[in-house]
Order: C-alpha cells, then structure tokens, then sequence
C-alpha cells in the first residue's frame, strides 16, 4: 500500500526535512505540503489523503483544531517541539508524536506504527497477565501476597522493588523491575523511567517529565515516554 501524505506545518525548513524524508521511502507519496492549517484543510476536503504529518502551534488554526474539524481525519502524525501538548495529541487519535528535532530513523519509526495499526486486521488478544490480580512476592523471608488494585507504583531499590500501596506502609520486595515489566498487566501498569512502573489509574496529573501520583511526582524517562504515551491513548479510546 502507498500512502498519501499531506504535510502542514508554518516553518519552511521543518517542511522541507518532512518532504525529504516522505520522498525516501518508497510507500509514501507527497500530495502536498501547506504553510498553515487552513490550506491543508483546503487539500483535505479535495484530494485524498491517507497520512496526515501537522505541526500544533500555528497561526489562526492550530493542528489539533485542524484535526478535530474533521469527520473522519486520516492516519495522523504530529510534529511538533512542544512536548506538553502530547496528551492532547493522543486525545485526537495521533498515531506518534514527533518531537523536534527528530532523525530519519525515528521518523522511519513512527511510519512503521502507523503501517502497522493499518495492516491489524483482527484485535490483539490481550497478554495472559492481563487476567493477574495479584503476585506473591518475597518480603524478607516471608511470601505475601500483593493485590495489584492496591498499588499506585513500584521503585526500584538497588537488588530489590519497593511497592508503594494506596495504605499502609512500603513493602520491599527480592525482585527486579524489569521482571516485574513481564508479570503486571500492561491494561494497569507501564514503566515510565528505568526507576519506576506507576499504576494507570492513579495517575493524576501528566506533565511533559513527570506524572504526579498522589502527592509523588515521578520522572518519565526519555526512553520511556512514547511507551507510556501510548498506554495512556489506549486508556483514553476505550
């Protein structure tokens, strides 16, 4: 399949990167490039488009306003150096978002998400563990039982995993947290730094670095933001 990619963004040289990156791979057709939102709607309403790369911060109309004018928008990509406005992206139904300034192989990487949510043509069945409710885990010398609904996030702490639980005390578990990744069920949990899983539904407030639990703010890790970013998109569609 080849895709036909719209391009909208107020910055001649981001739109001139976009074009040469969209030219080199050889699935992706450019129907246009547009200096702001509203020529790109223009295209929208008249050519077909089926991936559509925007900018956010705009004059007169800003990509996410864009995007919600449309009935059925294509496949989206935002492109932006804002990274506060991620949420609201995912809100929108962005299949990535790129932050400026962004390589070709990361580009490369968000047209393969986009390929491969077009080519699911069935539902993914949800990982076993998605069925956990709890683990039993290694206090000291005991083995206890951890409800999973119980906790807000996990730390990690030197060999072990402190478990912090909505009451009570901190437990402090033998294991790692990258173990811990593979047992807890990405539908409650997702790791946001290399220091820290944090629970989905205690999630109170998102900030481009950190999300605030309870009264803790967390870092969300670099490596980790998109992972998380996507978590957050399948809690917002549902």
């Amino acid at each position: 399949m080849t895709y036909r990619c719209l391009i909208v963004d107020d910055e001649p040289l981001a739109r001139e990167l976009l074009g040469t990156f969209v030219q080199r791979l050889p699935n992706l057709s450019l129907v246009a490039s547009c200096e702001d939102a509203l020529a790109g709607l223009q295209v929208l309403h008249s050519t077909p488009v089926d991936l559509l790369f925007t900018d956010i911060k705009m004059p007169q109309l800003s990509g996410l306003d864009l995007v919600r004018t449309l009935p059925s928008p294509p496949r989206l990509i935002l492109t932006t150096a804002f990274a506060e406005y991620a949420l609201e992206g995912f809100e929108v139904g962005a299949v990535d978002y790129l932050l400026k300034p962004f390589s070709f192989a990361r580009f490369v990487q968000a047209v393969q998400r986009v390929m491969d949510r077009t080519n699911t043509t069935t539902p993914t069945p949800p990982p076993t563990t998605a069925e956990l409710s709890c683990l039993f885990l290694k206090v000291d010398r005991k083995i206890v039982k951890v409800v999973l609904a119980d906790v807000r996030y996990w730390q990690a702490h030197g060999n072990y995993v402190k478990v912090f639980l909505r009451t009570g005390q901190p437990l402090l578990v033998s294991e790692t947290l990258g173990h811990l990744t593979q047992l807890l069920p990405v539908s409650q949990f997702v790791r946001v730094h290399k220091s820290y899983i944090v629970s989905l539904a205690d999630i109170i407030e998102y900030q481009s670095d950190q999300v605030v639990i309870g009264q803790n703010s967390i870092p969300v890790g670099e490596v980790y933001r998109n992972q998380f970013l996507n978590a957050i998109s399948q809690q917002i569609s549902r």
